[in-house]
C-alpha cells in the first residue's frame, strides 16, 4: 500500500503538475482523480487522501535522495579510510 501510496503522488506531482508546486487547473485536479480511483478500486480515494499521498510522495522524494547522499558520504569515508 505505501508504494501504492507513493506512486500516486509521484503520478500527480510529476504528470498532473509537471513538476510545479500546483497544476495550473489547480484543486479540480485532485477532484478528477479521486473520482476516477475510486471508480476504479473503490474507497479509500478521497481528495483528501489524494492531497496526502501527493505530499507523502514530496516528502519520501526527500527522503529518499538524503539517504543517497548519506550513502555517497560513508562510501566516500570508507574509501578515505582504507588509504
Amino acid at each position: 500500500m505505501v508504494l501504492t501510496y507513493f506512486e500516486i503522488g509521484k503520478m500527480i506531482i510529476e504528470e498532473g503538475q509537471k513538476g510545479k508546486e500546483r497544476a495550473d487547473y489547480g484543486k479540480r485536479m485532485l477532484l478528477v482523480i479521486s473520482r476516477k480511483l475510486t471508480q476504479d478500486f473503490g474507497k479509500g480515494f478521497s481528495e483528501t487522501n489524494i492531497k496526502q499521498m501527493r505530499v507523502f510522495y514530496e516528502i519520501g522524494k526527500t527522503v529518499f535522495r538524503c539517504q543517497i547522499e548519506l550513502s555517497s558520504l560513508r562510501i566516500q569515508a570508507i574509501s578515505f579510510t582504507n588509504i
